[in-house]
């Protein structure tokens, strides 16, 4: 939801337009990408904000044999450089690791 805060007026179709290149960009996209990538392994991929992503794992996976694969190759989806951190937590939350990509 969008709501005017200045005195420039902002037609709905510009406001439109807005909200679609800001769903577009890399940071929006990288839940499902976490998601597809390791289908078996994650359950959720949650975005705090553009730069902390908390993934929850499926249970029954082999979490630290995960961890070294998650911190690996989660590099490669990150496409755009910037600096984004991402909490991995196993299925009952009794364990977690933190993976930072800048």
């Amino acid at each position: 939801m969008w709501t005017q805060t200045g005195e420039y007026f902002l037609d709905g179709f510009r406001a439109d337009q807005i909200g679609n290149f800001i769903d577009q960009q890399h940071f929006n996209l990288m839940p499902d990408k976490i998601k597809t990538h390791w289908f078996d392994a994650v359950e959720e991929v949650i975005m705090q904000n553009d730069s902390l992503y908390l993934v929850i794992c499926k249970p029954g996976i082999e979490f630290r044999r995960f961890k070294n694969v998650f911190g690996s190759f989660i590099s490669e989806l990150v496409e755009e450089e910037w600096a984004v951190e991402f909490k991995v937590y196993n299925a009952e939350f009794s364990d977690e690791f933190l993976v930072r990509v800048f």
